[in-house]
């Protein structure tokens, strides 16, 4: 072999490293990614009333720590990596979101953790409250996500349910890279697409009298 042949040789392996490292990257571990919305859409018609939010439960099979929201896959099936979100918990994370939609309709939303002394009387506040049953990401050639909620507004003492609904969101793309942006950016989409049904159930007649009750 000579010289020029050994560079060549040399020259192929590393650059063969560098994408074998850079797959592996992609493919094994975590791949932390910050869940997010699009912006909001204004609403037709702009409610009033007050609602205490509590923090939804986490209810997914898939994730008992919270914080886990999707696998990574490789071309035969088998589960390589994991993808989760950077910061907080997922209760926590999707819980805001559903306060930013209610706000964003008109509504004033006061979170259980801020409830004080100080806070004015809420003994005829309904409350609503949010079992997470979807928030999952599975990768196999594409990225499939998947977000669902059922909600519900109760009295104030939650003796009685005055609404219920489900809302939810998907969406698959087709991934190109496997890096986090890509993650990151279909999870934007199903969220949202859950976030504007939600805003037009918030929006209806038949919620806002439920909210006035």
């Amino acid at each position: 072999m000579n010289f020029r042949n050994l560079v060549n040789s040399i020259f192929r392996f590393v650059i063969g490293g560098i994408i074998c490292a850079f797959i592996s990257n992609c493919a094994f571990g975590t791949a932390k990614i910050k869940l997010t919305h699009e912006t909001l859409s204004e609403p037709k018609v702009k409610r009033q009333g007050t609602i205490v939010l509590e923090k939804f439960s986490d209810e997914r099979q898939a994730d008992k720590g919270g914080e886990f929201i999707g696998n990574k896959r490789n071309g035969y099936g088998m589960v390589l990596g994991h993808v989760a979100i950077d910061s907080g918990k997922v209760d926590s994370v999707l819980t805001s979101f559903v306060g930013d939609v209610l706000k964003n309709t008109g509504y004033t939303v006061i979170y259980n953790t801020q409830i004080t002394n100080a806070v004015a009387d809420i003994t005829s506040v309904p409350i609503m409250t949010g079992k997470i049953k979807e928030c999952w990401m599975d990768m196999y050639m594409v990225a499939n996500a998947q977000v669902a909620i059922d909600l519900s507004l109760l009295t104030p003492d939650k003796k009685e349910t005055l609404w219920q609904s489900n809302i939810s969101g998907g969406k698959v793309n087709l991934l190109w890279w496997g890096i986090k942006s890509e993650f990151a950016n279909v999870y934007k989409r199903a969220i949202t697409f859950a976030l504007d049904s939600a805003q037009q159930k918030f929006s209806s007649e038949e919620f806002v009298k439920k909210v006035r009750k």
